[in-house]
């Protein structure tokens, strides 16, 4: 098994203001949903290891700033996913949404495999 950390510098993802995800949240003053940058972090951590993982607990999630199309569209992740060392099926992620080096959300979670 491997138990080395997974990690991610500064990768780009781009937000798409005209998803359907925005029409509801909300109306007249889109705002992505914390939900889905949760989501986000948990989908790379399930690329990473090929495993189905789900988040367990929820250490620490800040949102610092909305994401709003005022920040504009490119973002940077920064993420580090760390294996437990005594139990194959436990994750700890600590993830950190970025626009041009200032943080507007951060989550620190333990992931477990399904």
């Amino acid at each position: 098994m491997n138990r080395t950390p997974y990690t991610l510098k500064g990768d780009t993802v781009t937000i798409d203001y005209a998803n359907p995800i925005f029409a509801g949240h909300f109306p007249g003053k889109p705002m992505l949903p914390g939900v889905y940058i949760i989501q986000m972090a948990t989908d790379w951590a399930c690329q990473q290891t090929g495993k189905n993982l789900t988040i367990a607990e929820i250490r620490k999630c800040r949102y610092i700033k909305p994401v709003t199309p005022e920040l504009g569209t490119a973002f940077q992740i920064d993420a580090e996913l760390v294996p437990d060392p005594t139990e194959e099926t436990v994750f700890s992620l600590v993830f950190t949404l970025d626009i041009q080096g200032e943080p507007v959300t951060q989550l620190k979670a333990t992931l477990k495999s399904l």
